[in-house]
């Protein structure tokens, strides 16, 4: 039997047309030598159902974020993290979990971030991912002069708590399929500010959890970021709604539905 998950496909709404003329003849062709099709989004899952011929086609929730590692913490773990990290406890902390290259898209955040300096907000954005764009975006802060206001932290062991000490968890990226990061910041109670795109859509609900801004709408994000700071009341309807919407995607939640799955084929 072949049991096939896919990722997120490479051509999407708003896709280039280069993916379509080769992603797409490929995985219609391939699917007819499929027994079941895993895909982990609605839109993938709408478009699988009309156009691909795999003999059965199903979503789940992605892969799973640990839920061992990632939950709410209290005030007092979070200063101590804080402390332990040497950042200030009255910034504004935004973190994107996420490699640097030009989907991950971490111009549009840089931009945001001088928008809301030059607000005079106290504000601190974690880059946390190695750098596969041969320092651009490290340029680039330095031009827009807010490198002292961003730390590219690289690939990280304690990326657990970077999260936990976070405020905010920001995501610019062009295409994503189910990103595992925005699952865990959301676990972790942190309100979200995403561009738009299918897998951030399927997790963030505009002004439930979080809001979503259009691709590369650096002022948008910058607003949606400092309407949060300023309301502590939508703080908190934010975190704990984000916390409850998470709770499908754990890996627990995952494990049974893709054990379900393939106890059907053995």
């Amino acid at each position: 039997k072949v049991i096939y998950t896919a990722h997120g496909f490479h051509f999407y709404k708003g896709a280039p047309l280069f993916n379509w003329l080769i992603y797409y003849p490929i995985e219609l062709v391939m699917s007819g030598m499929t027994d079941c099709l895993i895909t982990i989004n609605n839109e993938d899952y709408s478009f699988a159902r009309r156009h691909l011929k795999a003999k059965k086609i199903v979503k789940i929730n992605g892969v799973g974020y640990n839920s061992d590692l990632f939950y709410k913490i209290s005030d007092d773990e979070k200063l101590r993290l804080r402390k332990e990290k040497g950042i200030p406890e009255d910034e504004t902390v935004l973190i994107y979990v996420a490699e640097m290259n030009a989907n991950k898209n971490q111009g549009m955040l840089i931009r945001a971030v001088q928008r809301l300096k030059q607000r005079g907000e106290k504000i601190r954005l974690l880059i946390v991912g190695a750098d596969n764009y041969d320092g651009k975006y490290i340029e680039l802060a330095e031009a827009f002069g807010v490198s002292d206001c961003i730390d590219f932290l690289g690939h990280r062991n304690d990326a657990c708590d970077l999260v936990h000490l976070s405020d905010i968890a920001v995501a610019s990226s062009l295409r994503e399929g189910l990103p595992v990061n925005v699952m865990e910041a959301m676990a972790c109670g942190l309100p979200v500010v995403l561009a738009d795109n299918r897998g951030h859509r399927e997790l963030c609900r505009d002004g439930y959890n979080g809001y979503i801004v259009a691709p590369n709408d650096d002022k948008a994000m910058a607003e949606k970021i400092a309407l949060i700071m300023s309301d502590k009341a939508l703080y908190d309807r934010l975190s704990n709604n984000g916390i409850e919407l998470a709770k499908p995607f754990s890996k627990e939640e995952v494990l049974k539905e893709a054990e379900a799955i393939y106890n059907g084929y053995y």
